[in-house]
C-alpha cells in the first residue's frame, strides 16, 4: 500500500488500482484529498446515470459520474466517491505534504488505502444492487 495519498495541491496520481466483483476500481490522489472510482460496462444499468440517482451507502454517498476521471488513461463510465467532506481532510483545508501516518496533524481524517477500500467494496455492492433491480424489473 502506498504511504502517501495526500501529497500536496494539484498533484494527481493513481495511488492503487485493481478488481473488485468484476469492477476495476481506481484510487486517486488529488493532492489534497483521495478519491475512489469504479468503472461500469456498457451493458451496466448505471452506465450513463447521473449520480444524484444512485442511492448507494458508502462514504459521502456517490459524488461522481462521467465518462472519464482524473488521471485515467482511457475512456468509459467511472462512478466515484470523494473523500473530501466535512471531517476530512482536504476541504481545501491544507495544501502542504502531509504524510499520512502524521496523525498529530489537525486537518481530520486521513483515510488509508485500506479503508477507502472497504468503501469501494460498498460503492460496488451498490452497483450490483443497481444491476440485479434492473434484471428484475425486466422479468
Amino acid at each position: 500500500m502506498p504511504a502517501e495519498i495526500y501529497i500536496g495541491y494539484q498533484k494527481r496520481a493513481v495511488v492503487e488500482r485493481g478488481l473488485i466483483n468484476k469492477y476495476p476500481y481506481y484510487i486517486v490522489s488529488l493532492g489534497t484529498h483521495p478519491c475512489a472510482y469504479v468503472e461500469v460496462s456498457q451493458d451496466h444499468p448505471a452506465f450513463g446515470m447521473d449520480y444524484a440517482d444512485m442511492d448507494i451507502d458508502c462514504h459521502g454517498g456517490v459524488t461522481y459520474s462521467y465518462e472519464d476521471m482524473p488521471s485515467a488513461d482511457h475512456a468509459g463510465w467511472f462512478v466515484g466517491i470523494d473523500f473530501d467532506h466535512k471531517g476530512d481532510c482536504g476541504t481545501g483545508q491544507n495544501f502542504a505534504r502531509i504524510l499520512i501516518d502524521d496523525a498529530s496533524d489537525p486537518c481530520g481524517k486521513k483515510w488509508t488505502c485500506a479503508e477507502i477500500y472497504g468503501e469501494l467494496q460498498k460503492l460496488c455492492s451498490g452497483l450490483d444492487a443497481i444491476k440485479e433491480a434492473d434484471y428484475a424489473n425486466t422479468k
